[in-house]
């Protein structure tokens, strides 16, 4: 039986007496209680399964790292799970799930959030599946843990507090904003009422699409320079700090395309890309605006030495 959402109010939208209010705050403790030893649970079967940032969400949902052999397949069968679902940009190991008697479902995300129509596909997924879900992404830790908190909000309208709590345990960085974000969607029946298809291996964004992807963070990055590193007037929503995660993630994400056409040369500039925005990123952390400078100038360069190899001399 999934676990209900504790609701503070007397069902009229009136307040209800202080002595109610006390009962539901003490109830609203002890599900974040029981939440957090499910976890912990979890975790601690963690290291008997093998299965990375392995986490029990709710009755029916278990969230960890994708699986990467043999071995990490059985163990998600062994947890009760008939179904995977996959949030990560990586092709899934369909053939490997199916001879272990269980569904891939892939709804690749970002790590700058869960858009409706990914979350409509979330709702589809537990209303077309029953018993044990098994959700993930690379690590376990951030888009993985979101995705799974969201899916139990779909399935059983679970508080945010709640779904918000899974993503504490599972220790997702603050600094993904619209992951966390995504745990206020609004509008959940609207949600519900949507059947999007699903598939065993989406479609997923190109070198092309993540470089538009990069330039846009890029180009928002260089506004917030120009404000002294902080939110442009223009964009009082940027975060800078924010923005230079997105491009390390994004070119991480290159990172694990394995596109044989990659020259060596082009390999050596995305990893120093990645380098120099995760510096850039501590940077603007710590409101070391001098070091920021200096390496978004460096992330610049390199970038336009890579376009000028890469792209820009293409016949």
């Amino acid at each position: 039986m999934e676990r209900k959402p504790v609701i503070f109010g007397n069902g009229n939208g009136q307040r209800a007496p202080f002595e109610s209010r006390i009962g539901l705050l003490f109830c609203s403790l002890v599900r974040i209680v029981m939440i957090a030893a499910l976890m912990t649970t979890a975790t601690g079967n963690a290291a008997e399964t093998g299965l990375h940032n392995l986490i029990r969400v709710s009755d029916r949902i278990y969230s960890g790292a994708g699986p990467e052999d043999e071995a990490d397949f059985d163990a998600i069968r062994k947890l009760g799970a008939n179904t995977i679902l996959s949030v990560d940009g990586a092709r899934p190991a369909v053939d490997a799930a199916h001879a272990k008697g269980m569904r891939y479902i892939h709804v690749p995300i970002g790590y700058d959030g869960i858009t409706r129509e990914q979350a409509a596909q979330l709702s589809q997924a537990m209303e077309d599946t029953t018993g044990t879900i098994y959700i993930h992404c690379h690590h376990g830790q951030h888009r993985g843990p979101a995705a799974a908190a969201l899916a139990w909000r779909l399935s059983s309208d679970c508080s945010v507090t709640s779904a918000t709590e899974v993503l504490k345990q599972a220790k997702t960085g603050k600094d993904y904003k619209g992951l966390w974000a995504a745990m206020n969607m609004e509008d959940l029946p609207a949600l519900r009422r949507e059947h999007p298809t699903l598939v065993e291996t989406a479609k997923v964004a190109d070198l092309a699409a993540r470089m538009v992807l990069i330039d846009n963070a890029m180009d928002r990055l260089d506004e917030a320079r120009k404000a002294g590193w902080t939110a442009p007037p223009n964009h009082p929503d940027v975060d800078p700090a924010q923005e230079a995660l997105m491009v390390q993630e994004h070119f991480h994400e290159i990172g694990r395309m394995n596109d044989s056409k990659f020259q060596e040369d082009f390999h050596r500039w995305r990893e120093q890309a990645e380098g120099l925005a995760k510096q850039l990123r501590e940077d603007l952390k710590t409101n070391n605006t001098t070091s920021a400078a200096t390496h978004y100038g460096d992330l610049r360069q390199s970038c336009r030495s890579c376009h000028t190899a890469h792209r820009d001399n293409r016949r």
